[in-house]
């Protein structure tokens, strides 16, 4: 018993020192920008949609409710059709830009990096998991706890190798 009780002293202890961790973020300025990246960027975010309409989305934060939201929003941005100069096609392939907090970001973040493939992956790989069971666990599992204990080191890094690991892959 004593033996169990020194042990969950020492978790507590090791999880209220990580608490006290300092997270120093190091912003690097762009070094250069050129009217030929400009040129692209505009060329990318131009793609092949009408130019006669606007499609704006905001997603709002709240965890794994505001992505599962955001997620139903798209779906129904994709089942909804509406015809254009370029034809007949679903308004989710006419959205010009996203905006998104929290929660919300993981379901624009995905379809922005996949696109339609978010219908078919994003549910099983996201939504139905225990997120926060997940993170959970990477907070007391021993190996985390070194990296913890750095000043340069945080849950928020904890959390961002676990979503690119689930989702993101390296992205």
């Amino acid at each position: 018993m004593r033996n169990l009780t020194l042990s969950m002293c020492g978790i507590c202890i090791a999880l209220a020192i990580s608490g006290c961790a300092n997270l120093t973020a190091v912003d690097k300025p762009l070094s250069h920008w050129t009217s030929e990246m400009n040129r692209r960027l505009g060329e990318r975010i131009a793609g092949d949609r009408s130019p006669e309409l606007l499609v704006l989305v905001a997603f709002s934060g709240g965890g794994t409710r505001a992505a599962t939201f955001s997620y139903g929003v798209l779906k129904a941005l994709a089942a909804t059709e509406i015809t254009t100069a370029n034809g007949r096609r679903s308004i989710l392939h006419e959205i010009d830009v996203i905006s998104s907090v929290s929660g919300g970001s993981f379901t624009s973040v995905y379809y922005g990096l996949y696109g339609d493939r978010i219908f078919e992956e994003f549910e099983e790989r996201f939504l139905r998991k225990n997120v926060e069971g997940a993170l959970i666990a990477q907070m007391f599992n021993p190996i985390n706890w070194v990296r913890l204990l750095s000043s340069s080191y945080g849950e928020s890094d904890l959390a961002a190798r676990y979503y690119d690991k689930i989702l993101f892959g390296n992205a």
